[in-house]
This record gives structure tokens, C-alpha cells and sequence, in this order.
């Protein structure tokens, strides 16, 4: 047997069988973010309670009052990013004053998460962000 159908045997046989979970790596989606799913904000609201770490958060004067929507905390916008896995068109910003991810959107394109809708939030026209409605 040549050297290269050796190592090939070497490679086949230290493998793990196919569907084996790799040891010491974390599923998937531990590294999901819960950013943009809907969570009662209070009592009567929709959706399901947030992942540990995170909190329910509304947007202020737009949307539902009692939903809200789970949001990893921030102090840059990179941190909203982190495990972002939502439409690419939108774009996660964090709101520094209260350490909270808001997801920015377009009328044009309204891919907001699952049960959110694109609303303007100022009279400007400028900001539209995804809100639970």
C-alpha cells in the first residue's frame, strides 16, 4: 500500500461516524441571536421569554405596548451583530442609553423578523425600525 492510500485510512479511520456531534463544539445555535423574537413585555403580551442574558424591550411610542422583542445587551453596534442571522438587508444599531439592539429597516424592504413590521420612528422620515405591532 503506497503512502497516500495510508493516510487516507489514517484520515477514514480517526473520523467521527457521520451525524456525531464534535466534542467541545456548541450547537449551532448557541451562537444564534435571540435579537428580533417576540417576548411579552408585560403581562398579556405575545411570544415566548427571552434566553438568559438578554431582555424584553420595546421602542417607545411605536408598536405594541405589552410585546416586545428579545435583545442581547450592547455598548456597540458589533455587539448587536453577534450571532445576527436575520435579513441582511436590515441593519442591527445599539442604542447606548439603555445598552439595547434596535433593528433599522426600509419601507423598501421590510425584512423584518418573524411577527415584526417596519415602522418610521421619527417625524424626519430618516429612521424606520422594526417593532412588534
Amino acid at each position: 500500500m503506497n503512502r497516500y492510500m495510508f493516510v487516507l485510512c489514517c484520515l477514514v479511520a480517526c473520523s467521527d461516524p457521520p451525524g456525531a456531534p464534535d466534542a467541545g463544539v456548541p450547537p449551532l445555535d448557541a451562537y444564534v441571536s435571540s435579537l428580533g423574537k417576540l417576548c411579552p413585555f408585560t403581562a398579556g403580551g405575545g411570544g415566548a421569554t427571552c434566553p438568559a442574558g438578554n431582555t424584553c424591550t420595546i421602542v417607545a411610542g411605536y408598536g405594541s405596548t405589552t410585546t416586545g422583542y428579545c435583545t442581547p445587551p450592547c455598548d456597540n453596534k458589533a455587539d448587536c451583530l453577534n450571532g445576527w442571522v436575520g435579513d441582511p438587508g436590515l441593519s442591527p444599531s445599539c442604542n447606548t442609553a439603555d445598552h439595547t439592539c434596535s433593528i433599522v429597516c426600509t419601507t423598501a424592504r421590510n425584512g423584518c423578523p418573524t411577527g415584526m413590521t417596519c415602522v418610521q420612528a421619527s417625524t424626519s422620515g430618516i429612521v424606520w425600525l422594526c417593532v412588534a405591532p
